[in-house]
Parts: C-alpha cells; structure tokens; sequence
C-alpha cells in the first residue's frame, strides 16, 4: 500500500458512518471517485494522514493511520505496522487552532418520484446540501386504475432542474468543475417503451400503480400450472401482478400499434425510469439498469442477477429491448448531451429509491429494516447475501450490489400501494381537504375517531 500525501494541502477531511450511507444513497460511486481524487491530489512518498482507500465488503471498512488529530471508536479487526482495519465508526478533529477548508468537491443527484424530478448538490465530506430544485410531474389518468406521465416531461423537467441547481454554485463560490459525480434514484416499476432511432417515447409512461394489466395476469396465470401466481417466485421472487414491468412491457406490445411496428423493425427499447433517464443524459449511448431496479420487473432472475431465459418466453418479451444489468456502483459512463451543463460528468450509482431509502437509513446488516411513507408505504428488511423467498406475501427484492465485484445484499420488502397518494385523494376527489398537509391539523383537532377508518382501493 502506498505512502501518498499531498505536501501542499492540510490533512483531507474524511466522513463518518452517517455521511457515508447518505453518499451511497445519492452518488454510489463517489465513495470510490474520491479515492481517485486524493490520489490524483497527492505526491508520492510522504504518509497520508487519513484515508488510504474504502473498501466495500459486507462490512464497509476504512483504512486509516492514526496522527495526533485523529480519534476513532469502532471495532478493530486487525493491525498492521501503520494502519488499523476497523467498521467504520470515525471521527475527525483539526489541529487545534486550524481553520478548516471549504471541500472542492461535490456530488449531484437524480431523483425521479412518482410526482416530482429533483436535482440536488451536495458538498464533501459535510455532506451538505447547497443546491436544489424541484419540478412536479403531472399525472395522467385516462381510465379508472390507470396511472400515466409524459416521459419527455420527466427528462425535460429533470433538465430544467439540473439548470437552475448548477446556476446556484457560482454564487455560493463553486465552479462547475468542482462537480465529479452524480448518482441517480428513481421510483420503481414505472415502464418506458421508446424509439431506439429517435429517442422519443413510443407511448407514456406506464406507472407503477397502474392496474391495466389485470386481464393480462388473467392470462399469463391460466396457462401456467396450478394457475399459481408465486409460480415464478423461486426464481424471481416476485408474484405475478400488474405491478411488475413484465406486464406492463406485455400491455405495451399488445396494444400499442407504434410498439408493434417498432419491435417488428427493431428500434424499440424498454426500461425503467432509470434506463430511460440515462439513455438521455448519455444520447443514446448506454442502456443500462441496475440490480434494484432490475429485480423488480418479473424478468432477472435473483440468484444470477440476468435477465432469465425462462421469465423471457413467459411474458414473450425479447432480450435485446432491455437494458444490461449493472451494480449500484461504478463508474458506469460519463453525461455526453450537450443539453445540459452536467456534460462530461461521470454517472456513477443507480438505485430504486425505496433501496437508496433502506441504504440510505444505514441498514447494511441482516435484520435491520426501514419503513417509508410517501406515495406508497415500503417496509424492507435487510436478509444479507442469500435472497430469501417469502410464503406469505413479501417480494423478495435486490437491496443493493456495491460494485461489480462485490456481492448482492438482499431484503424482503412489504408494499402498500398506497399512502400519501390518499391524502391527494382527499384533496382532490373527495374535497375534504383544502391541502393535503391539512390533514394533520383536522385528525389531531377531535378527541377520538369514533372506530372510524378510512379504505382506498
């Protein structure tokens, strides 16, 4: 291991454990890119401080020496003449009297949810938030049950939002330059058919509590023996509904005459919200998905992480319209649309947002679980390197798979479709509500509900 300082800088602060699981969460490979960083900073033979490398393992590790301006708790595995391999539980003080420098380096996010694109900037190793905005996406219902957006408005607002955020850095004393990474979080489930040709959308996004496709079930289930919805569940973990991009991406094939002739000449493509987000920052140029978001389509198999020949000729959908499986950390491509000023920046995580939330929350150890109220409720329980298939109606899911070379960690995930969507359901159709957020106010001003309940379906 190399003995690497900087002669011309102070000591680099470093982060800890809560930092580090809220980084994972937004930009999954700048853990590694500032490996890069440092080194690249750096001038040989004289001694770094403090972080020589992290290493991702099931327990995530940080190499350290110990100088004077060092304090650390934490477990210690084993030691070496310079350095100590513990868990990651550190600390930092500045020599005393020493004034801190402002990081240079920042990292951005994607966040696509069911009705809102954000792009938000972080500062290292603070970790804090110095830039951010927000644009909702409107959805579109042209039938009872079924939920649509315009893909184009999810990548224009994304646009939009990434503008007005790296507007903000110069004022606060940033460059763009001093953005090396941007990491991607979406919600799940949600299916994009497109044109491989144009870019364009061959039909609107199909989202992932829309229920059309229960005829569709209907008739997956009657050829298949027993008529067993888990029937797949072995190999995939997930039952067969219409919440899975399967059906979806079947519908889609079924029904949709540009689909129809696209697929017969080759040029359709279909992913998730993340394929479709990155097909475009990167014109076209990667198609790519990662395990999360790829283990919730009814298509990968769990324990080899590809798509599953067998899963494939149940839903008739061909391998070559989908995306490749990737981890949820490396350096997967750089931004090459000249649309937008993140041009030439290195994209470098993906993760389903309920998994970022689970990671996020800092459950990397079997039994630790995070519960999550927004749109819908997800409660997801880490179940470590092994999947475990659930008997009573729990979706056995990827919770994450840092880096190629690292194994997947996996959970066991309890979804409720909804939750806050019913609170716009009382704002919105019932007429109950002035503002969604008014519902706090009216429950907590009686003194009892009287065993009154409300039911959405």
């Amino acid at each position: 291991m190399p003995n690497i300082r900087d002669s011309n800088s102070s000591a680099p602060e470093f982060p800890s454990e809560g930092w580090i699981g809220t980084l994972l969460v937004l930009a999954l490979g700048g853990l590694q890119h500032l490996k890069l960083i440092c080194q690249q900073r750096c001038q040989m033979n004289q001694p770094l401080p403090l972080c020589q490398e992290y290493l991702l393992t099931q327990e995530m590790l940080i190499v350290i020496e110990m100088p004077k301006y060092i304090s650390f708790s934490g477990h210690t595995l084993f030691e070496s003449e310079n350095y100590v391999y513990m868990r990651v539980t550190l600390a930092i003080w500045r020599k005393i009297g020493e004034t801190p420098s402002k990081s240079r380096y920042l990292v951005g996010v994607i966040d696509d949810g069911t009705s809102t694109v954000s792009f938000s900037i972080y500062t290292t190793p603070e970790f804090k938030e110095i830039a951010s905005h927000q644009l909702s996406v409107p959805m579109i219902s042209p039938k009872p049950g079924w939920y649509e957006q315009d893909a184009m408005a999810v990548i224009n607002n994304m646009y939009r939002c990434i503008e007005i955020s790296m507007g903000m850095l110069a004022s606060l004393g940033y460059k763009k330059e001093d953005l090396v990474t941007i990491g991607i979080t979406n919600q799940r489930e949600t299916t994009i058919m497109w044109d491989a040709i144009t870019g364009k959308p061959l039909h609107n996004a199909i989202v992932w509590n829309d229920i059309r496709t229960s005829s569709t079930v209907d008739q997956i289930v009657a050829h298949i023996p027993e008529k067993d919805i888990n029937h797949f569940k072995d190999k995939c973990g997930l039952p067969i509904s219409p919440y899975f991009p399967a059906l979806k991406i079947r519908w889609l094939m079924e029904n949709v005459p540009a689909i129809q002739r696209a697929c017969k000449e080759n040029r359709c493509k279909a992913g998730t919200i993340d394929s479709w987000i990155i097909w475009h920052l990167t014109k076209g140029g990667l198609h790519i998905t990662d395990v999360t978001n790829a283990s919730r389509t009814l298509l990968m198999n769990i324990s080899t992480l590809q798509w599953d020949h067998t899963l494939l000729k149940a839903f008739c959908i061909r391998v070559e319209m989908l995306p490749q499986i990737r981890s949820s950390s490396e350096i997967y491509g750089i931004v090459t649309d000249e649309r937008t000023s993140l041009l030439g920046i290195k994209i470098s995580g993906i993760l389903g947002n309920q998994q970022a939330s689970l990671l996020g929350q800092m459950c990397i150890k079997p039994g630790q679980a995070k519960n999550t109220y927004r749109a819908g409720c997800f409660l997801l329980c880490n179940t470590g390197h092994v999947p475990v298939i659930s008997r009573h109606g729990l979706l056995t899911t990827v919770a994450y798979k840092l880096g190629s070379n690292n194994p997947a960690t996996y959970a066991l995930e309890g979804a409720v479709a909804v939750a806050g969507h019913a609170l716009e359901w009382l704002e919105h159709q019932v007429r109950i509500l002035p503002r969604a957020e008014d519902a706090e106010k009216y429950a907590a001003a009686v003194p009892t509900t009287g065993d009154s309940f409300q039911m959405v379906k």
